[in-house]
C-alpha cells in the first residue's frame, strides 16, 4: 500500500467487509485493517471511516447501522495502536451506494467502510 503524496487518500474497503444486517467485522478484512493502522501511525494520518449499508430494511436502523458498522472499524484500528483522537468515525446509511442493489451480490458490495487518510 502506497502513502498518498498530499491531501487525501480514499480507501474503498474489502468489497464484503460486513455480512447482511451486522456490523461484525469480515475476518477478511484484518489485512487491510493492519496494513492501514500501520501507514497510520508511521505518518499521523487522521482516519476517516464512513459506513454505509445495502438498501434492505428501514432508512432509519440502517443509518444507525453504518454507523456501528464505522465504529468497528474504528475499534479494529485502535486495537492495532492507531490512538483513538486520529480516528473518526461516521456512517452514511444506504445512500452513496457503489452498484445498484438489484442484487444480492451488488447489496454486498454496499455494505462496506469507505477509508480515507487524511493529513494533519
Amino acid at each position: 500500500m502506497e502513502r498518498p503524496a498530499s491531501g487525501s487518500w480514499g480507501h474503498p474497503s474489502a468489497q464484503h467487509f460486513f455480512d447482511f444486517d451486522q456490523d461484525v467485522l469480515r475476518p477478511e478484512s484484518n489485512t487491510e485493517l493492519q496494513q492501514i493502522a500501520q501507514l497510520a501511525r508511521n505518518n499521523q494520518y487522521i482516519i476517516k471511516l464512513t459506513g454505509y449499508t445495502d438498501n434492505d430494511g428501514n432508512t432509519d436502523f440502517n443509518l444507525v447501522l453504518s454507523r456501528r458498522r464505522a465504529e468497528a472499524a474504528r475499534k479494529a484500528l485502535m486495537a492495532l495502536g492507531v490512538a483513538p483522537d486520529q480516528v473518526v468515525a461516521e456512517g452514511r446509511g444506504e445512500s452513496g451506494p457503489v452498484v445498484a442493489n438489484d442484487t444480492e451480490e451488488h447489496r454486498a458490495k454496499n455494505r462496506r467502510v469507505v477509508i480515507q487518510l487524511l493529513q494533519r
